[in-house]
């Protein structure tokens, strides 16, 4: 094989790897693109957004306020996709039936205003800032 034959067989290889790792990172944006982190958010799925080591210890995610009046929380996970408000971000959430009540014991919620009463006082709408979904 003579030098030129032998430097066009390895552009050649070299291309042809370039255009299969290409396609391979295509298709791994387009599976990426395919996950939604919301699902179990809304309507009783009773799961939580936030992101958990397994078996962590804490489990960081947004509490929402309840969009029903008569609910003393948003959903069990703490969560609840179509809720307006977020009360906090709490360290302690759980997903399932049978965990109402397990989850947000303590929301923590930075504010940049005075603190004039106590949030436990409604914990549902105390410091709760509005939010939308518009822009995630």
């Amino acid at each position: 094989m003579t030098n030129s034959a032998l430097r066009a067989a390895i552009v050649s290889a070299v291309l042809s790897l370039s255009l299969v790792a290409v396609s391979v990172d295509a298709q791994q944006s387009d599976v990426l693109n395919r996950v939604n982190p919301l699902i179990g958010t809304a309507n009783g799925g009773n799961v939580f957004p936030g992101a958990v080591a397994p078996f962590g210890m804490v489990v960081f995610s947004p509490e929402a306020s309840p969009i029903r009046k008569d609910r003393p929380i948003a959903a069990p996970g703490g969560y609840e996709y179509r809720a307006e408000k977020i009360r906090g971000f709490s360290l302690t959430n759980v997903e399932g039936w049978g965990c109402a009540g397990g989850s947000g014991d303590v929301p923590i919620m930075p504010v940049t205003e005075a603190i004039t009463q106590s949030p436990s006082g409604d914990f549902r709408n105390s410091y709760a800032v509005g939010f939308t979904h518009a822009d995630e």
